[in-house]
């Protein structure tokens, strides 16, 4: 899931401090996350019927706040690259620049 590959790939870059917490109410996961950046934090909340779906929409929330850098892009990039190859069980040949046709 790209936003949760995201959500990692920034946590990593931004070193927040995070405090996320899960709780089970009414039949969903509910998932909170803060992440105090220079002292300021930034919320997210997500509610779903499994814990991931939960944890993937307080990540949307909490990125909204943050550019992604280019660090950020190239890891991302990397990373749905390797899930493609993973799904069509390709070979990496050459990990080289992209080149534009």
């Amino acid at each position: 899931d790209n936003v949760l590959f995201l959500y990692s790939i920034q946590r990593q870059l931004l070193q927040p401090k995070v405090k996320e917490r899960t709780q089970l109410r009414a039949g969903q996961q509910h998932v909170e996350i803060v992440w105090h950046v220079d002292d300021k934090p930034y919320y997210g909340s997500g509610a779903a019927p499994n814990k991931r779906g939960a944890r993937r929409e307080a990540a949307q929330q909490v990125l909204r706040h943050f550019p992604v850098s280019d660090a950020g892009l190239d890891q991302m990039r990397k990373q749905v690259l390797n899930g493609l190859r993973m799904r069509l069980g390709a070979q990496v040949v050459e990990d080289g620049p992209v080149r534009a046709s």
